[in-house]
């Protein structure tokens, strides 16, 4: 469990979770405590199959747990919230949709008016990097742009939590590099806390504030990790001989 004198924005309390518990009982998850402290940067790893992305529906409110609680600002999560963003591993875009209509969906939804969630849309396409974008469609886009799109559509309600699961998995190295430092300048630019799942350990290190390692299913978070990298990062900041020790020592925490 991670610890902290400041405000959690979101906690989850004895998380534990099993599939098909009448049937074919298939232990998932055990005991899991997380307290994310507002605008902070959390990164989840673990081996592979160990109930990661099982923690983040738990977590955004898309599964109940059978056990333990969710709170958002002190509220219980029981059901989807618009304050929790959710970017999954496949940006999901809508094919018949162009960039501005995907990352305004929400709004659409919500029931807001077309000149206010197209501004709101046009801002985030400008924060994500894609002005020129706005009217072509998911199957015009490079993975990359398209997992930017997903990005601005979660960030589209100005959520105070955002869960990423693997956002960066199928994108080859170099683009995956290029969007973890723009991840980063999203987040100093909105403010919200992040939590997200990755199985890159050098992407954790860059990233987050804190590495929490998962052991293998049932997952439990085994050690907690402090990223001392001063604030603002950069890429060749991997490169640093504290990071890579941090990595080693990650590395080294995760039980396969």
């Amino acid at each position: 469990m991670t610890t902290t004198d400041t405000i959690a924005a979101l906690t989850a309390e004895n998380i534990s979770h099993t599939f098909d518990a009448d049937t074919n009982p298939l232990p998932v998850l055990r005991d899991i405590s997380i307290h994310l402290p507002q605008d902070s940067f959390t990164c989840l790893v673990g081996p592979s199959g160990c109930g990661k992305s099982t923690l983040l529906r738990i977590l955004s409110g898309l599964l109940t747990p059978q056990s333990g609680t969710v709170t958002l600002c002190g509220e219980p999560v029981t059901n989807p919230d618009r304050n929790i963003g959710y970017v999954f591993q496949q940006a999901n875009l809508m094919p018949w949709r162009t960039v501005i209509d995907n990352i305004a969906l929400p709004l659409e939804l919500s029931g807001v008016d077309r000149e206010e969630r197209e501004s709101a849309a046009c801002d985030l396409i400008a924060l994500v990097g894609l002005e020129g974008f706005e009217t072509a469609y998911p199957a015009e886009l490079s993975g990359g742009m398209a997992q930017r799109v997903a990005i601005a559509r979660a960030l589209i309600h100005h959520p105070d939590v955002l869960l990423l699961d693997e956002p960066f998995g199928a994108l080859d190295a170099l683009t995956r590099d290029l969007l973890a430092e723009e991840l980063l300048r999203i987040w100093q630019a909105r403010s919200s806390t992040v939590f997200m799942v990755t199985h890159s350990i050098s992407e954790a290190v860059l990233l987050a504030d804190t590495v929490l390692v998962m052991s293998p299913r049932p997952g439990q978070i085994e050690k907690t990790f402090t990223v001392d990298l001063p604030r603002p990062r950069h890429l060749r900041m991997i490169h640093y001989p504290e990071a890579g020790r941090l990595v080693r020592a990650i590395r080294s925490a995760i039980r396969i």
